[in-house]
């Protein structure tokens, strides 16, 4: 029997891409496993933990899913204590791990994920390269849903920007940027041992439009990639910047936690759903439709 507690969390929305293109059956065909669940892969040599997606539920004939990224860590010995200061071992069963969670819910028509914030889970990165490794596509993105579709109207080469301020945690593979001086940034912090940069950039003078519009595409590639904590860009036509962070759609939600002090699955995905519902009107703008 459920508990009368409420547990809060957040929703993000990601629109999933594969080199920059939308429309798409990749991850449809994923979920599609009639297993219920796809292979379980490390995402780093050495680790003592499998990704996968788990619990895959069809709705109305494929028109969305339900489903939870997980993640199984195995090699470790979970720790029980009481009041008292007594302390034992948790007996896991042979072949299990622990398992951590991220419901989620997947529209295929927008390929559109609506994703359980869960700080004991995984970030949205680590489900967007499972999905990766798993296709054998490299391009693959979980693109942040905003509150209108900036990225296109950043990337159009007609847009000048007069400003660029940009905040970012460099992956240790440099050639991960296409751009000559974020290669060339991220080698300097890596060599200097920093773990993060800060970028503002504006110029008044034409002749340096050029390195602007650089700077404003690498912003809009930071920003969909997730490694950017800071991403605005100050554009001719408005008087306030684009923040690609800040204009991401997120909600508020909440579930009710079950007798084992964990939240009900039916009531996070009816929670998911209800955030979808609430913030229709910014998806449907992201979208155009």
């Amino acid at each position: 029997m459920a508990t009368g507690r409420f547990k809060q969390f957040k929703v993000d929305f990601y629109v999933v891409t594969i080199d920059g293109e939308r429309q798409h059956n990749w991850l449809t065909g994923l979920l599609a496993d009639e297993r219920g669940f796809t292979d379980a892969i490390s995402l780093n040599p050495g680790d003592d933990e499998k990704f996968q997606i788990r619990s895959i539920v069809s709705i109305k004939n494929g028109e969305a899913y339900k489903a939870v990224f997980g993640r199984c860590r195995f090699g470790e010995t979970p720790e029980q204590g009481a009041v008292d200061g007594s302390e034992d071992d948790v007996k896991l069963k042979p072949g299990y791990g622990l398992v951590e969670k991220n419901h989620f819910l997947f529209y295929p028509s927008q390929n559109m994920i609506v994703y359980q914030r869960n700080q004991s889970g995984s970030h949205y990165s680590k489900f967007q390269r499972y999905v990766a490794r798993v296709i054998n596509i490299t391009n693959v993105a979980f693109e942040p849903i905003l509150t209108g579709d900036s990225y296109k109207k950043l990337l159009d080469p007609q847009v000048k920007a007069k400003k660029v301020d940009l905040s970012f945690l460099p992956p240790k593979d440099p050639s991960l940027y296409p751009k000559e001086w974020t290669k060339d940034a991220i080698k300097l912090i890596n060599r200097l041992g920093g773990v993060s940069a800060r970028i503002t950039i504006g110029v008044g003078r034409a002749k340096r439009q050029g390195l602007l519009a650089e700077a404003k595409d690498v912003a809009v590639m930071l920003a969909r990639a997730g490694l950017a904590k800071v991403a605005k860009v100050k554009i001719d036509d408005q008087p306030e910047p684009i923040d690609l962070i800040a204009d991401r759609v997120v909600e508020t939600a909440k579930a009710r936690v079950g007798d084992n002090g964990r939240l009900i699955p039916e009531m996070v995905y009816s929670a998911l759903d209800n955030a979808r519902h609430k913030r229709r009107k910014d998806i449907n703008h992201f979208f155009g439709t």
